[in-house]
């Protein structure tokens, strides 16, 4: 539009424009304030009902001790079960039902979640997975092959250690990692 156009454009329209863009800009602080005194009064509340559950604190219960169970046998359990009791008294195999039960000695099983191993690299060639292995022994690391059939054929897969703990994996493979040429990463075996 060249410079000398604007005069054949009706004024109404400009003062159109000036209405539409005064009301956008009213909306929009409106909006602005509407929004941010809502989140205001939002924040009051939040804390009101941190200050309310704060009140709401209920103690604990003790822990039961072991000295607080009653070893005693119960004897509502012959009345339920309509024992019939002899003359001479109770024999001695129901004494030993209603005896404590007696404590193990036996160690606790330790029981292995996951077993974490660390692979180093995946070939094609069993001879070149070979050469990795050697070369992890080579720097004390118990490193062993796992073959895998695929619909192609085979790969060999390089790992390093079996470790209880993801830790232990993680450390020794950043030490791997700064061997030359090498990447490792932590997987859990099955």
């Amino acid at each position: 539009m060249k410079h000398g156009s604007y005069s054949n454009i009706p004024e109404i329209f400009f003062r159109g424009k000036s209405i539409l863009i005064i009301t956008v800009v009213v909306i929009s602080a409106f909006s602005f304030m509407l929004g941010y005194l809502v989140g205001k009064k939002s924040d009051n509340f939040n804390e009101m009902k941190l200050i309310e559950t704060k009140k709401e604190v209920v103690e604990p219960p003790p822990p039961i001790t072991p000295d607080k169970f009653d070893r005693t046998p119960d004897n509502s359990l012959k009345q339920n079960l309509d024992i019939p009791e002899s003359s001479t008294g109770p024999s001695r195999t129901r004494d030993k039902e209603y005896s404590a039960p007696a404590k193990r000695n036996s160690p606790e099983k330790i029981t292995v979640k996951h077993v974490y191993a660390i692979q180093v690299g995946a070939f094609k060639k069993r001879s070149d997975a070979g050469k990795l292995r050697k070369r992890l022994a080579d720097k004390g690391y118990n490193s062993y092959v796992v073959s895998v059939k695929l619909k192609r054929g085979h790969i060999y897969k390089v790992r390093a250690g079996r470790y209880s703990e993801m830790a232990e994996a993680r450390k020794d493979a950043s030490a791997i990692k700064k061997m030359k040429g090498l990447d490792a990463f932590v997987l859990v075996e099955k």
